[in-house]
């Protein structure tokens, strides 16, 4: 019953990688915030019924979603886990890591064998994120001199 319940939740008040801005916009409304752009992402903030939710967008898709609790809530790993199932419902997550010098958790998730999504839950369990591969790697790339 309770995993039943973890579920429910995470599907109320979920995004997905992938989505577009309009589909943000029918799932939560306007955003608070706008057209931030970082690395060649753009992104908006929303507020979501459990979370606040800050959406980055690369090639008009979502590619990297921060979900950070709102009112003194915390992540446990059951429902870490089934946010990181309904934003890539195509995935296979690995077991958590933990990075002690960061002080966060992380998560590869595989799909047909590729490494394709990363996630990051931190260590208060405050934030968790959710990216895709090609969102990590326009966050490496640095502009080329000229």
């Amino acid at each position: 019953m309770a995993a039943l319940s973890l579920i429910l939740t995470a599907s109320h008040s979920h995004a997905g990688l992938g989505w577009t801005l309009a589909q943000f916009k029918q799932q939560y409304g306007e955003p608070v915030l706008n057209q931030e752009q970082i690395a060649g992402r753009i992104g908006y903030v929303f507020k979501g019924e459990d979370y606040i939710i800050a959406a980055f967008f690369l090639n008009r898709q979502a590619s990297r979603i921060l979900y950070i609790c709102r009112s003194g809530s915390v992540f446990s790993w059951g429902r870490a886990r089934a946010l990181l199932s309904a934003n890539a419902p195509d995935a296979i997550w690995a077991d958590a890591s933990k990075n002690e010098a960061d002080n966060f958790y992380r998560v590869n998730g595989t799909k047909d064998g590729v490494e394709t999504y990363y996630a990051s839950l931190t260590d208060d369990g405050m934030m968790l994120v959710i990216w895709t591969k090609d969102d990590d790697e326009a966050g490496r790339t640095s502009p080329k001199l000229h």
